[in-house]
C-alpha cells in the first residue's frame, strides 16, 4: 500500500450560522505533523474567530488556536 506523505491545506473559508464552508487548495502540499502544519491550523482558526458570529464561537476557535500553536512549539522542541 503506498501512502501520501503529504496532506492538502483545507482552507475554511467562513462561518454562517456556526457552519464553516471548506475549500481544499489542491496545489499547495503540506506535510502533515510538521510545526508549519499545525501553524497554519492556528492561522485558519483565528481567520474564523475574527468571522466568528457569537462569542462562544469566537473563543473556541481562539483556544483551537493556542492548542494548535501548542503543539507547532512542542514539536520544534520535545524537551520543553
Amino acid at each position: 500500500m503506498n501512502r501520501r506523505s503529504d496532506l492538502r491545506v483545507r482552507r475554511f473559508t467562513s462561518v454562517r450560522n456556526g457552519e464553516a464552508q471548506v475549500n481544499e487548495d489542491q496545489n499547495r502540499p503540506v506535510r502533515a505533523g510538521s510545526p508549519e502544519y499545525y501553524r497554519e491550523r492556528a492561522r485558519t482558526m483565528l481567520k474564523l474567530a475574527d468571522e466568528a458570529g457569537s462569542e462562544e464561537t469566537r473563543v473556541s476557535l481562539v483556544l483551537l488556536a493556542a492548542t494548535w500553536e501548542e503543539l507547532a512549539k512542542q514539536l520544534e522542541h520535545p524537551g520543553w
